[in-house]
């Protein structure tokens, strides 16, 4: 299965703060999976969720643990300028994906989310092949 063709069937929610990064980002994975969504701060949730850490009103860690209590399974990939290891052991405990550092290096964060489309698709297919 070709890279592009397997993010080209996801959707994906990045979450950042800042207007400029947040612009930029999606820019760049518009051209790479199926859907981007933008949000300004942790509120919902689809197939892939890159989140900034620090963040007002609701932060990252805040997100993914209001999202798990209520029953979200989704990937999270965490993006953060933050490197400490309490701060990433802390997002591990919640069953993250991948904790990037700042600034994101966009080779890196393509082939995180392909391997993550990857795991969700075959998941999907599996379930599919069980319901018939």
């Amino acid at each position: 299965m070709e890279d592009i063709n397997v993010l080209k069937n996801i959707k994906v929610l990045y979450v950042e703060d800042e207007p400029i990064t947040r612009k930029q980002v999606c820019r760049f994975l518009s051209k790479r999976v199926g859907k981007v969504i933008e949000a300004e701060n942790g509120r919902d949730g689809i197939e892939i969720i890159i989140t900034d850490l620090i963040m007002p009103y609701m932060d990252g860690i805040e997100m993914m643990e209001k999202l798990r209590t209520e029953g979200f399974d989704c990937p999270f990939i965490i993006t953060s300028a933050l490197s400490d290891s309490s701060t990433i052991l802390e997002t591990v405990d919640l069953k993250i994906e991948k904790y990037m550092i700042k600034p994101i290096d966009a080779e890196m964060l393509v082939k995180n989310l392909t391997q993550i489309a990857i795991n969700i698709l075959e998941k999907r297919e599996g379930l599919m092949a069980f319901k018939n």
